[in-house]
């Protein structure tokens, strides 16, 4: 899934490290397509994260 960027939208860059599991799990999916590259998975993934903390408030 590809979400359109906003108009004027920046992203924000920064360095993070990550279980080398999970990373050969998003490389996997990036092959399958279903992520288009590792920021999208992250990206994805931080956004579902944020909607289910604020959900169960």
């Amino acid at each position: 899934m590809v979400r359109p960027k906003k108009k004027g939208a920046l992203s924000v860059k920064r360095s993070v490290s990550i279980d080398p599991e999970l990373f050969h799990w998003i490389v996997s999916k990036i092959k399958e397509k279903r992520f288009s590259t590792i920021s999208h998975a992250v990206n994805e993934a931080l956004l579902k994260l944020k909607n289910e903390i604020e959900s169960n408030k």
